[in-house]
């Protein structure tokens, strides 16, 4: 049977494995696939703005094989990685009874969660 600590190496492993293929797929449609953008472009930058994409439009976007959409959900799966940790940490530590470490770790977890949630909101008004 396999421990919590073996689990949450085999999370971020995942995770970042994940993360990084969805990228470079985003990365090879963006410049031999549907992409559009030159080098010169990203290197001098463009009109694209991200931030009003949510979970619909990139679910969407990777429906649709455009690279953007690809990119997204990576970096999604990169920030999701260490907040699974979390996650995990916090039933390991419930599972062993260790009630001051699950106080800390789920007031990690809330940290994390309002800096995800709730910040961007309050920054963007």
């Amino acid at each position: 049977m396999m421990d919590f600590d073996d689990l949450i190496s085999l999370v971020l492993r995942a995770g970042v494995t994940l993360s990084a293929i969805l990228i470079f797929t985003g990365m090879l449609l963006l410049f031999v696939g549907r992409g559009g953008i030159d080098i010169q472009q990203l290197a001098y930058g463009t009109s694209l703005n991200s931030s009003g994409l949510g979970a619909a439009q990139i679910m969407q976007s990777v429906a649709s094989l455009d690279w953007l959409g690809f990119i997204m959900l990576g970096i999604v799966a990169l920030i999701a990685t260490p907040v699974a940790r979390v996650v995990l940490s916090v039933m390991s530590f419930i599972g062993r009874r260790n009630w001051t470490y699950v106080a800390i770790t789920a007031i990690v977890l809330l940290d994390l969660l309002f800096a995800i949630f709730v910040v961007p909101g309050l920054i963007a008004h």
